[in-house]
């Protein structure tokens, strides 16, 4: 992969994170009392943006030095894009689900997909953990 798909492939994975981000904020402005875990799932796509934002910033800062992409970076950075994107898509499909339900309709969902919303979320974490390790290894 080369170094502009690298860079298109972090903008894209940003914006749907944004996105996802912006709606689960808009469902819990809705949703008087949400759960905890809705927040601590806002909060976790929040870290993930930051760690996308960095991304971006070193692909900048490697670009205008002229500096020339590690192989093994953008293959393990695009597998860890690929599995965001995928962990977003499915996160972005509950929100619009929750964003067009009343209260009572959410909480109701919410009972059944909360486990399965639990591990999105720590797949998330996992995946964002794994971005911010290769990004702090190769800023080394």
């Amino acid at each position: 992969m080369d170094p502009l798909s690298i860079v298109i492939s972090t903008l894209t994975v940003l914006e749907i994170g944004t996105k996802v981000s912006k709606g689960l904020g808009q469902v819990i402005h809705t949703w008087k009392g949400a759960p905890p875990a809705i927040y601590a799932l806002y909060n976790e796509i929040s870290d993930l943006n930051v760690v996308l934002d960095h991304i971006d910033a070193t692909q900048h800062a490697l670009a205008a030095r002229g500096t020339k992409y590690d192989a093994h970076f953008v293959v393990a950075l695009d597998d860890h894009l690929s599995q965001a994107r995928l962990l977003l898509a499915e996160l972005q499909k509950l929100v619009l689900e929750l964003k067009d339900l009343s209260t009572v309709k959410k909480k109701y969902k919410w009972l059944f997909r909360h486990a399965e919303v639990a591990q999105l979320q720590h797949r998330l974490r996992e995946t964002r953990g794994r971005m911010g390790d290769l990004l702090a290894a190769y800023n080394v």
